[in-house]
């Protein structure tokens, strides 16, 4: 799920379609079709981003409904007209970001039979068309990383071997700083009004939280442990203007005071499944679920 362009956009988990949510009336006001052949209920989508040059949306290949091998595409919706304007094959293709830097596209090599090293690889917003790389070294073990990057405060932010974060500058596609994470990152976010990045982290086997790194020293300053994870280990952060939001176990969610790094108010909104990406804005929280196939709508916790 992201937010832009007035809306609030989501990608069906393993389906074939986008819909576009209007936050003033909490109404589906547009669904976007994904060809059969590449949004077939066996691949996954996500995680749909959205920026100043449209909506973006990754979504995994594998075999169709014929058996027939589908590799990686990118697609933009064009959010005036609400349907896709360019699809292209992407190998390794695994998330995309969009801001003031330029789109941008991470290719796993976990995603791909053929790429063997991790790479950010720029995106003409027009076509689709692949630019200049940003190598990050080769492919490590599935349990030494996490695919997952960010864009904000003027550089991209990827998570790689181990407890690291790599800040990378996308003009020169130096690597600014190496910092330590102290966990394995799951999600990298930008603080809001705060001068901050906010990360998903995990310890151990399964205890869950959030650190907040210091854009001005490169460092990691504070750390909120709020709970522990479920089986699929999976936890997403999401910053307003004052706090973090993290879900986390079977459908748990916690809000951290970003300035003081304390959990004020956890609450469980689903007790049988896991939640998804969850996303601020429109002073709400958007929380999608799996399970139900919905999206929940929350006011801060308080």
């Amino acid at each position: 799920m992201a937010i832009g362009f007035g809306s609030v956009w989501v990608a069906v988990h393993r389906g074939a379609d986008v819909v576009r949510v209007d936050p003033t009336t909490n109404a589906v006001v547009a669904t976007v079709h994904i060809p059969p052949s590449e949004g077939h209920p066996s691949t996954a989508m996500g995680p749909i981003t959205v920026g100043p040059d449209g909506v973006w949306l990754p979504i995994i290949g594998g075999l169709d409904e014929q058996n027939n091998t589908v590799p990686n595409q990118l697609m933009r919706v064009d959010p005036s007209t609400n349907s896709i304007s360019f699809d292209e094959d992407f190998d390794g293709l695994y998330d995309v970001s969009d801001d003031a830097s330029g789109v941008w596209a991470g290719v796993d090599p976990g995603q791909s039979l053929a790429v063997k090293r991790r790479e950010l690889i720029k995106v003409d917003p027009a076509t689709g068309q692949k630019g200049r790389t940003i190598d990050l070294g080769p492919a490590e073990a599935a349990a030494a990383y996490t695919a997952a990057f960010g864009a904000g405060f003027g550089s991209l932010w990827v998570t790689t071997d181990g407890n690291k974060v790599e800040r990378i500058d996308p003009a020169s596609g130096q690597v600014i700083a190496r910092i330590d994470t102290l966990g394995p990152a799951q999600q990298v976010v930008s603080g809001g009004s705060r001068p901050d990045m906010f990360l998903g982290v995990t310890f151990g086997a399964n205890r869950a939280a959030v650190a907040r790194l210091n854009v001005a020293t490169n460092c990691v300053d504070a750390v909120a442990f709020v709970g522990t994870t479920d089986a699929e280990g999976s936890i997403a952060v999401a910053a307003s203007p004052t706090a973090v939001y993290i879900n986390f176990g079977m459908g748990s969610l916690a809000q951290v005071d970003a300035a003081t790094m304390r959990t004020t108010r956890s609450v469980n909104l689903d007790t049988q499944d896991f939640l998804g990406y969850l996303r601020y804005g429109f002073g709400s929280i958007w929380v999608p679920t799996f399970g139900n196939n919905s999206v929940l709508r929350l006011g801060p916790l308080g």
